[in-house]
């Protein structure tokens, strides 16, 4: 599981987004939460072997 990896989120880094929030919110675009897609997002990154075999567009949509 993804559990595997959460010592590299635990870093301390800090990310200051607030023009990209200025920009996006009011088109009406948010960005969710890591822990809404984390699992997906390495499931995709495992199935493709971190970008070493290519996946099909079509099957990372089905992920």
């Amino acid at each position: 599981g993804s559990s595997a990896y959460f010592p590299y989120f635990s870093i301390g880094a800090v990310f200051d987004q607030s023009a990209t929030r200025a920009r996006l919110e009011p088109a009406g675009i948010h960005a969710s939460p890591l822990g809404d897609y984390l699992e997906r997002l390495l499931d995709f990154a495992t199935r493709s072997r971190w970008g070493k075999r290519p996946i099909a567009r079509v099957d990372a949509f089905a992920l």
